[in-house]
C-alpha cells in the first residue's frame, strides 16, 4: 500500500507525551493556532517527504519498532542503557530524529538549490553557452530538489553516531507544576560556553561544548552533554529539577528550535503554551552562502548549520573555569573535539581509495 504520509516525528516518540495515546496538544506557530487534541496520525509529517518510493519510509518504521521500546524502557526505569548495542542504537535515534525533519530536508534542498543556480551563473561568466536572458529565467523559474533530501544525512549516520559517541548521557527529570514540550524538531544542539564566551561561531555534533537535549514524556528529558566542559551534579545519571524556572529555560530552549509546530500533553491549559510562545525569539535556520571569486569564475560554498544563539540560563551546568580561557580559533568550523576530528580523518582515509 502506497504511503503517501510521511511521519517526520515518529508517532510512537509523540504518544508518550499523549494522554490517550491516539491525540496530543499542538499549537501552530504560523497561525498563532492552540489545538487541543490535534490526531497524532495525522500531523508531524509530510506528503512524500522521503520520496515516492517506500524504501526509506519501511526503514524507518522497522527501525521504530526498536526505538519505541528503547525509549518506553528509559521512561518506565529512567535508566540509559550502556549495553553497547542499545546505547548506539540510541545515538542512532537521537541523530536521524534530528536529520529527517521537515526543516532538515527543506535546508538541503536550499542547499541544491544554491549550488545549481552558482554553477549555472558561473557557466555562464566563463563560457557563455547560455545568454543572460536564459540564465535570468533559470534562477528565477527554476527550483532544484531532491526526490529524497534526508538520504545524505542517512548514509552519514554511521560517522555522526561516532562523533556523538563521547558525549556524556543524562536524564532531566521535571519534578515541578509544569510539564515538557516538544516540537517538530525534537532533537535540540545548544552550546552554552559558545553562547557564554560570545563565541559567535554556528556548532554542530563534533564542537567542544555542544549540548543535546531530546524531551521523551511531559516529565523526562535525554541530555547528551561534553563532559569535558561542563560540570553538573547527577545522581544515578539524573539530574532532578524542581523548580518551575528551569523547565520554563528548557522549554523556551525547545520552542526556539521548532519549525512550525509545538506539542505537549493534552491537559496543558491554552494560556500555559500562549504565554511560552509570546517569548519565542527569530527563527535559526541553517544558511547557505556563495563567495564569488575573481570575474565569478569560481565560487565557495559556506554552509551553517542551524544554532540557537539566544543566552539561556540553565544554572544545572557549569562551563569548568579553565574551559572559559581557551584560545579558540577565528574559523567558521569553531573547536572541534578530538574525537570528531580523528572520526572526520578517518572518513576522509576511507574515501581516498
Amino acid at each position: 500500500m502506497e504511503k503517501k504520509f510521511n511521519h517526520s516525528v515518529p508517532k510512537f516518540y509523540l504518544r508518550n507525551f499523549s494522554n490517550n495515546t491516539k491525540s496530543i496538544g499542538m499549537y501552530l506557530l504560523s497561525h498563532n493556532q492552540y489545538v487541543k487534541d490535534a490526531s497524532i496520525k495525522d500531523i508531524a509529517g509530510q506528503d512524500y517527504l522521503y520520496g515516492k518510493d517506500s524504501q526509506i519510509e519501511d526503514w524507518f518504521a522497522n527501525l521504530e519498532n526498536e526505538w519505541a521500546i528503547l525509549i518506553k524502557d528509559i521512561i518506565n526505569s529512567e535508566i540509559i542503557s550502556k549495553e553497547p548495542e542499545d546505547y548506539a542504537n540510541l545515538l542512532m535515534f537521537i541523530y536521524l530524529s534530528e536529520a529527517r525533519t521537515i526543516q532538515a530536508a527543506a535546508d538541503l534542498n536550499n542547499e541544491i538549490d544554491t549550488i545549481y543556480k552558482a554553477i549555472a551563473k558561473m557557466t555562464y561568466y566563463n563560457n557563455n553557452k547560455i545568454t543572460k536572458d536564459e540564465l535570468d529565467y533559470y534562477i528565477k523559474n527554476t527550483k532544484v530538489s531532491a526526490d529524497s533530501p534526508i538520504l545524505p544525512f542517512i548514509k552519514g549516520t554511521s560517522e555522526m553516531v561516532c562523533i556523538m559517541s563521547d558525549l556524556n548521557p543524562v536524564l532531566i527529570k521535571n519534578n515541578s507544576n509544569i510539564q515538557f514540550i516538544t516540537s517538530d524538531c525534537p532533537v535540540i544542539r545548544y552550546n552554552q560556553m559558545f553562547i557564554q564566551r560570545n563565541y559567535k561561531k554556528k556548532y554542530g555534533w563534533g564542537n567542544f561544548g555542544v549540548q543535546c537535549f531530546l524531551p521523551l514524556s511531559p516529565r523526562l528529558c535525554l541530555c547528551l552533554f561534553d563532559q569535558a566542559i561542563y560540570k553538573c551534579k547527577t545522581k544515578n545519571d539524573i539530574i532532578e529539577i524542581n523548580g518551575a524556572d528551569q523547565i520554563n529555560n528548557l522549554n523556551k530552549l525547545f520552542l526556539y528550535n521548532a519549525n512550525n509546530s509545538i506539542y505537549f500533553n493534552n491537559s496543558e491549559r491554552d494560556w500555559v503554551i500562549e504565554r511560552l510562545v509570546k517569548t519565542k525569539k527569530r527563527h535559526y535556520n541553517s544558511k547557505t552562502n556563495i563567495h564569488w571569486g575573481k570575474n565569478n569564475k569560481d565560487f565557495l560554498l559556506n554552509y551553517s548549520q542551524k544554532s540557537i544563539c539566544e543566552k539561556i540560563n540553565l544554572n544545572f551546568f557549569t562551563v569548568r573555569e579553565e574551559c572559559l580561557k581557551i584560545p579558540f580559533p577565528e574559523n567558521e568550523a569553531g573547536p572541534l573535539r578530538p574525537n570528531a576530528i580523528e572520526v572526520k580523518k578517518s572518513f576522509r582515509d576511507k574515501n581516498k581509495h
